[in-house]
């Protein structure tokens, strides 16, 4: 297989992927948006690009409804290299 044809495969299952990604939004527009994810994760989220972009690592905010340790909390990935 040459690569413009493993190219090919790869960008037909990412759009593929991407169209059944998008079906439930055909249905409800705030369908990955809600319960958790609307409050708690986004803001964090959002809290954790904040301090990038001040220049911090992100290991604690005090902005935060918990007083979160944003390096103790797995969920948010912040020792993950992929993420």
């Amino acid at each position: 297989m040459t690569g413009r044809a493993v190219a090919r495969q790869y960008a037909l299952v990412l759009g593929i992927a991407l169209l059944l990604g998008l079906l439930p939004l055909a249905v409800n527009a705030r369908f990955y948006f809600r319960d958790d994810m609307q409050a708690a994760f986004l803001p964090l989220f959002f809290e954790i690009g904040r301090q990038l972009a001040a220049g911090q690592f992100p290991l604690l905010t005090l902005n935060s409804w918990w007083g979160s340790a944003i390096a103790a909390e797995y969920q948010y990935g912040v020792f993950n290299p992929v993420s």
